[in-house]
């Protein structure tokens, strides 16, 4: 890299550090609190909700405690807190505070049987008041005690904005029981305290009391499965295409600066707004505030941890009182990420270390490809800078330890160990292996004192001796130092020890084996399984945890010399990190008494072991552990609030019954269980390593015969320009299909389309390359360049065009091949084509290979437009027609009414407006119907109803307040206040409209006298305003009343887009804002063309599903190439039911996923374009299509950003392969002697127009995808500039004011509807949407439900072959470089871009949803259903390719079933997906085959 690239790079980095920094310090500001006024909201506990006060919530180290209001407290109400067993329990409450400031927190405290754990001082513990996330304590009152009054004097400093004011009984450490009851809670900013009275200091306070992001618990369960997923795919992406191709990808050591570096921001970004688990920032905070003013002091409070990350967390604490950051508070984002500083620089330093060993054992990119996949871990960010822990730097010693160790450098390594073990107690679980590592050291010291390495020998072990003294020393010298008053020497001991047993629970919130018998949060002396007690079961896990170590650590490896077995210890502790990582996860999996973070040890050390052996199994292992173990982590911050140690009912923590509990503690334990099968399987000499990919240099193994294609091949050699022989198609296809004059000629896979296509003569034997024996009978008859293949092993061939025999090749046309390895010479006199391009030719190299294929693909390009070959031909367009008619007729059958929507309205001119209906005569009503329309202001609107006899004396009938949910439909009067009863006796009715506010509407208003047999009241006469929409239009259109159903009212979400779309066409103030607008405006055609009525909203949707089917055609033609495929793909979508059921209904989805498949169909016909073989201009319409149709999908819904996104990638990809193909080209112009005039002018084409097609791509992509996108965009929001409430604003103001206003709605939508279903459950269709029910308005036993589910087979086919399919791909890509002819390399390449543009497509409408923190639903997996259609349809032509003889057939017969079952399933379902009327019986016995199918109240 240049010197000044870098300094450009390193200068921009340290501005984007700088600029970060400067927003974090200045988001520490803000205002300031009142002084001198009580901060307690509720002090005196008098307003109560739900049996608790208002303003506070409760919380409890452990189940038990109880929490209430007593009548008779010191003044009134009281708070009381009984707890029947050892616990902290208190009431707590956030309260806004000025920074630097004193405070007297105050209470009245009365206590009964109060008393702490035996142990304990009761000066720690017992009824206290104190400040949360902090160890300092107020008085305490114990035993029994009257009203007392404590004061509690603290300050807060410096940018401090908050505390958390706690009642309390217990304390950190201090575990208590008894009644405590709590009174006038006062919280005083004061000037001065009391003589003698010292303030406390509450800078180590946070930002309240709960860690729960927003979000409901289900959505962030969803989020945290899918990071998991993604991570074990990531990894497994980055060793295929990484790692195992032998390529320049992360060959550059600069690659490792780049890693650290966004490792670093990532962990920024989340350590300044991610807060942390609540207790171990509460304590981290509290103790560097301690260690920065009173370090001595620090272990006559709670503190578990030993003393030299007290130390580190001292020069923290100095750092934040010289720059007046208060730690661990969201008020200072600044102040979190200096208190989590030093996990986060551990992490990255362990990220630089792993790709130093790793570089120096395996090679640079290996070593870049590990340090990634541990810096940008999950699980590994989650535990340093969203959690706060110090797990990494524990783990950088323990590693450094190990490393040690290995090394041999033994003082090194105890020291490591000791600097472990004085961070965390854990480090006591790799005692063992220190020890084993320091007993074999030692060993190997005696046996080296035998030969020449005496006098090393003797060193080693004096350094080992003198570095454990001086461990010892230095362990004892610190227990010294900040030994406790009253203790002895020997207290960090036993402070170990105690430690240990701090918790004595079966699991907690840990996924484990515990997790997996019920152990959550059981009690060890209390629990039992299969009769066994807890206690008895730790042990034997305990035991079982140290003893598989152990014996793998000392098992006698393996080793085979000269035909004889030998049994050998492996050298320099080389198994210290293997053995390490299996007691780490051993440790956090059997066990009791384990949290959820003890499985990250084991990760960065199942690294350091692949380091070590290379067998790909580790890295299985640790993606696997990776994934799960996040997981865990994941749930207990965010999903539960970073309280899942809370047992009050009024936090929610991980149930035993979890389903997430049970089956992440199953996948651990069997992942464990994979481990050490892995562990014991290497110690045994079994390795399995990575196969690295073929070399890009070539080799006397690479050098196969190069022959053109055998279609064109023969053409050029016959002289015959009249057309291909044998009747091929085209030349995309002709490496599909032989010529009649080639013997044994066989079908492609990526062509052998559909039922009928010939099968070949005979099987050929599978070819791996050049040489390998195929028919000899085959070859014997070859008169040119040809190969014998059959359909199925094609791929598997060395490519058509290779000529080869069982023990030697014949001649073929010239070419002679003696020997499996070796080739024909490059040309030889009638081997050249007609453009003087040779027909053999031998590839050096796999670049060279590369080099032909794309010579060969730009002659079938230009063969291909020599023909005049089409996409589509009248068959095609035939096939579309009739398949889309008949689903139009299909769609449009009871679609919606347009009689029974009233079409004129009554609007009120003036506030208290009033209109009198006269009957003539007087008549008994007993029933009313009213349809509402759209109101001229968003208020609530009453409409007030009388009834007269005489029109004199008038009655109330009723009070109405309008409901937005029930515009545009038929309501009861009565039914809009919760009753339906109506009966009177009157001649008048009088309606008076609001009175404050004018333009109140009514459609129409009816009377029925008989509410039976809908006998309708005439009207005589209506009195009132006069007008176009004056009083006569409540009584106009009376034959327009109905039964409210689908037919005839809206329902479901047309209750948002529908209204608004009416309010675009009268310029009214917008009703539903959180979509852009162009879907409504498209809806609003067909309610111009059709009127406002139930047609005429749907008409535009169901016209956008009509279309979706011939677009699904195109796409497939332009995938699979065969109408037979096309059609399979279209009939998929035209069968399935949320397609149905989704464009019926007047919602913008149809839209936003008609120009999801449009502008993918665009995308996917430029991803197959190239600009070297075509004109720029015609790559750009294809381009240029698909960033309008994005641009379409954008102003209509925000889910098409997300497939933006991926066409993004799409786009970057297919330019990265011009890009690669213009670097070949430049290599092989170098060499003209290889190739002929004719292609050395197309490479000088490729290497001189990239650089300008380049440019001007890029440049064509921000005109279609930035410029014109946001003009439609802008130009969607006309609608929204001449309304009422938009007058007189700026436009881009209107504009602007709704994308913040769309997007502060999007992403704080967490409501709690019943229908939800997170991203998971869409696949297997477990959570259907219930769009419409009709059971009250039909006859008994009937029903009629509108449910949006799809259809079962082809939504669970689809998930089988999603996953074939992506299996495939992986396969196939990490494979794709073993082929020897280019046409096998263009078959492979066709293949999986094809794939892997499905997958893309896939991803970016489905995955995205995973990191949506908002309510989900089934239908946001309606724009996936396109490409899970399209896998579905490739596993289809695979199995019918791969099928023989009369196999194919059969194959062929069961694609057809398929469809037909499809088809009966939709006509089995078609009730639920249309609303017809239907039994119940029906409904229950047939379509709920899950118990959470509902279709009916």
């Amino acid at each position: 890299m240049k010197k000044k690239t870098k300094k450009i790079i390193l200068i921009t980095a340290g501005v984007l550090i700088l600029a970060v920094a400067a927003a974090l310090i200045i988001s520490s500001f803000v205002g300031f609190q009142p002084k001198g006024v009580n901060l307690i909201k509720n002090g005196g506990f008098e307003e109560v909700e739900n049996g608790l006060p208002a303003e506070w919530y409760t919380e409890a180290y452990t189940a038990g405690a109880e929490f209430s209001i007593q009548s008779d407290g010191y003044e009134g109400n009281s708070a009381k807190i009984v707890s029947g067993s050892y616990n902290d329990a208190r009431f707590v409450q956030k309260v806004s505070v000025n920074p630097n400031a004193v405070y007297r927190l105050s209470a009245w405290v009365k206590t009964e049987d109060v008393k702490a754990k035996s142990g304990i001082d009761s000066n720690k513990a017992c009824a206290n008041v104190s400040v949360m996330e902090m160890f300092y304590i107020s008085q305490t009152l114990s035993g029994d005690s009257s009203w007392t009054r404590i004061d509690f004097y603290g300050q807060t400093g410096a940018g401090q904005r908050s505390v958390l004011v706690a009642m309390r009984l217990g304390f950190y450490s201090g575990d208590s029981m008894g009644t405590a009851y709590f009174d006038n809670v006062e919280l005083v900013q004061v000037d001065s305290v009391p003589e003698g009275v010292v303030p406390v200091s509450w800078a180590s306070t946070l930002n309240g009391g709960d860690t729960r992001p927003s979000g409901d618990v289900q959505a962030i369960e969803g989020k945290s499965m899918g990071l998991g997923l993604l991570f074990i795919l990531a990894v497994i992406l980055v060793f295929t295409f990484g790692y195992r191709m032998n390529n320049n990808l992360f060959r550059e050591k600069w690659w490792i600066w780049l890693i650290l570096f966004i490792g670093l921001l990532i962990r920024v970004y989340k350590a300044s707004n991610v807060r942390g688990f609540y207790t171990d920032i509460n304590c981290f905070s509290s103790w560097a505030g301690t260690m920065a003013q009173d370090p001595l002091n620090l272990y006559n409070t709670h503190c578990d941890y030993p003393p030299l990350y007290m130390i580190f967390l001292g020069v923290i604490g100095t750092l934040a009182k010289w720059l007046n950051l208060p730690l661990g508070t969201l008020d200072s984002p600044m102040g979190l990420v200096l208190l989590k500083l030093i996990p986060i620089a551990c992490d990255l330093i362990l990220g630089w270390f792993i790709y130093r060993v790793a570089s120096k054992k395996l090679g640079t990119r290996a070593g870049a490809c590990l340090a990634a996949v541990y810096v940008f871990n999950p699980a590994v960010i989650i535990n340093s800078a969203s959690w706060g822990q110090v797990d990494s730097v524990l783990m950088l010693f323990i590693v450094l330890a190990i490393y040690f160790f290995i090394k041999r450098r033994y003082a090194l390594g105890v020291f490591s160990y000791l600097a472990a073990l004085l961070i965390k107690p854990q480090a006591l679980i790799f005692a063992p292996i220190m020890l084993f590592g320091a007993v074999k050291g030692m060993i190997e010291c005696a046996q080296d004192f035998r030969g020449e390495k005496r006098d090393v020998a003797k060193k080693r072990v004096l350094a080992f001796s003198g570095s454990m003294l001086g461990s010892i020393a230095i362990f004892f010298a610190l227990s010294y130092i900040f030994m406790p008053d009253g203790a002895n020497i020997f207290w960090l001991l036993e402070h170990y020890f105690n430690t240990m047993g701090q918790y004595p629970y079966g699991t907690l919130s840990a996924f484990d084996f515990f997790g997996l018998i019920g152990g959550q949060w059981v009690n060890v002396n209390q629990g039992e399984f299969l009769g066994i007690s807890y206690n008895i079961i730790n042990v034997l896990m305990m035991a079982l945890a140290i003893i598989i170590p152990t014996l793998l650590y000392w098992i006698k490896r393996v080793r085979v010399r000269n035909g004889k077995s030998e049994y050998k210890l492996e050298p320099k502790n080389r198994n210290m990190f293997l053995a390490a990582a299996v007691i780490a996860a051993g440790v956090a999996t059997l066990p009791a008494m384990v949290h959820e973070r003890y499985m990250f040890p084991a990760l960065v050390l199942i690294l350091m072991a692949f380091v070590v052996y290379k067998d790909r199994r580790l890295i299985y292992a640790y993606a696997g552990l990776s994934g799960v173990h996040y997981l865990n982590v994941a749930l207990v911050l965010y999903a539960y609030g970073g309280k899942a140690y809370t047992g009050s009912e009024s936090q929610s923590y991980m149930t035993a019954d979890s389903p997430f509990m049970i089956i992440g503690s199953l996948l651990i334990c069997l992942l464990y269980v994979y481990l050490v099968y892995v562990a014991f399987s290497i110690r045994g000499g079994h390795i399995k390593e990575f196969e690295l990919i073929g070399s890009g240099r070539g080799g006397d193994d690479f050098t196969p015969i190069i022959l053109r294609d055998e279609s064109i091949a023969m053409d050029d050699m016959n002289k015959n320009n009249s057309g291909l022989p044998g009747g091929i198609e085209n030349a995309d296809n002709a490496d599909n299909t032989a010529s009649k004059d080639i013997p044994a000629g066989a079908e492609n896979m990526d062509n052998s389309g559909g039922p009928g296509t010939a099968e070949s003569a005979a099987n050929a034997e599978k070819a791996a390359g050049p040489g390998i024996a195929e028919s000899a009978a085959s070859v014997e008859k070859a008169v040119g360049p040809g190969i014998a293949e059959s359909a199925a092993n094609a791929e598997k061939a060395a490519g058509p065009g290779i000529a080869e025999s069982a023990e030697s090749v014949e001649k073929a046309s010239g070419a002679e091949n003696t020997e499996g390895s070796q080739s024909v010479p490059p040309c030889q006199g009638e081997q050249i084509a007609s453009d003087g391009t040779p027909l053999v030719r031998k590839a050096e190299s796999l670049q060279e290979l590369k080099v032909i294929a794309a010579l060969e693909s730009k002659r079938r390009h230009d063969f291909n437009r020599a023909h005049k070959k089409r996409l589509l031909d009248l068959k095609d367009i035939l096939i579309m027609a009739v398949v889309t008619i008949i689903y139009s007729v299909v769609a449009f059958i009871n679609l919606g009414s347009t009689e029974y929507t009233p079409s004129s309205y009554w609007e009120s001119q003036t506030p208290g407006e009033e209109a009198v209906i006269d009957f003539g005569a007087v008549y008994d009503i007993e029933r009313i119907y009213l349809n509402l329309n759209v109101q001229e202001v968003a208020v609530d609107y009453y409409m007030y109803l009388y009834y007269s006899e005489d029109g004199v004396n008038w009655n109330t009938l009723d009070t109405l307040k309008f409901n937005s949910f029930k515009l545009f439909v038929w309501n009861q009067p009565g039914e809009l206040n919760g009753d339906k009863r109506v009966n009177v006796r009157a001649r008048y009715f009088k309606i008076v409209s609001d009175s404050v506010n004018k333009g109140m509407r009514v459609n129409e208003i009816v009377f029925y006298q008989d509410a039976q047999e809908d006998i309708i009241v005439p009207v005589q006469s209506v009195q009132g305003v006069s007008g176009e929409h004056g009083a006569l239009c409540l009584a106009d259109e009376q034959d327009t009343a109905a039964v409210r159903t689908y037919m005839s009212c809206m329902y479901f979400d047309e209750i948002y887009h529908a209204r608004t779309a009416y309010e675009h066409i009268n310029s009214w103030n917008v009703y539903e804002w959180t979509h852009p607008p162009l879907g409504k405006v498209i809806m609003s055609m067909g309610i111009r063309a059709f009127g406002m009525n139930p047609f005429g909203w749907r008409f535009c949707g169901t016209v956008a599903g009509i279309l979706m089917l011939p677009a699904m055609y195109i796409f497939g033609k332009l995938l699979f190439k065969k109408r037979v495929w096309a059609s399979a793909l279209m009939l998929l979508m035209t069968l399935d039911g949320m397609h149905f059921v989704q464009t019926r209904i007047a919602t913008i989805d149809s839209y936003s996923v008609l120009f999801i498949i449009l502008m993918f169909l665009c995308m996917y016909k430029y991803y197959t374009m190239s600009f070297y073989e075509d004109k720029l201009w015609k790559t750009f319409i294809p381009l240029g299509l698909s960033g309008i149709f994005f641009g379409l999908g954008a102003a209509t819904k925000w889910i098409c950003l997300y497939a933006g996104a991926g066409l993004a990638i799409i786009f970057f990809i297919s330019l990265g392969r011009r890009i690669m193909e213009y670097t070949r080209a430049l290599d092989a112009v170098k060499r003209p002697e290889k190739y002929s005039q004719a292609e050395i002018k197309y490479l000088k084409h490729i290497s001189d127009s990239c650089l300008r097609n380049v440019i001007l791509t890029l440049l064509f992509c921000v005109l279609f995808f930035v410029i014109i996108p946001v003009i439609i965009y802008c130009l969607s929001y006309i609608p929204y500039f001449d309304t009422p409430e938009n007058l007189g604003k700026k436009w881009y103001d209107i504009i602007w004011q709704n994308q913040e206003a769309m997007f502060n709605y999007h992403s704080g939508l967490s409501d709690s509807h019943g229908f939800r279903s997170p991203w998971y459950e869409w696949p297997v269709m477990a959570r259907p949407m219930w769009f419409y029910d009709g059971v009250d308005t039909a006859p008994a036993g009937m029903m009629e439900c509108i449910s949006c589910c799809g259809n079962p087979l082809i939504w669970w086919a689809g998930l089988v072959c999603t996953v074939i399919s992506i299996a495939i791909l992986v396969k196939k890509a990490a494979r794709r470089y073993q082929v020897t002819s280019p046409q096998m390399l263009l078959r492979r390449n066709r293949e999986v871009q094809m794939l892997l543009f499905i997958t893309l497509g896939l991803a970016a409408n489905y995955l995205a949803w995973i990191l949506v923190p908002r309510s989900t639903f089934i239908y946001h997996y309606f724009a996936s259903l396109p490409f899970i259609m399209a896998f579905t349809v490739y596993v289809f032509k695979k199995l019918y390719e791969c099928a023989q003889g009369r196999n194919k057939k059969r194959v062929a017969a069961g694609i057809i079933a398929f469809f037909a079952f499809a088809l009966v399933l939709f006509v089995m379902f078609y009730p639920v997906y249309s609303g017809m009327l239907v039994s119940r019986w029906y409904v229950d016995n047939f379509l709920v085959w899950l118990p959470s199918w509902t279709f009916h109240s």
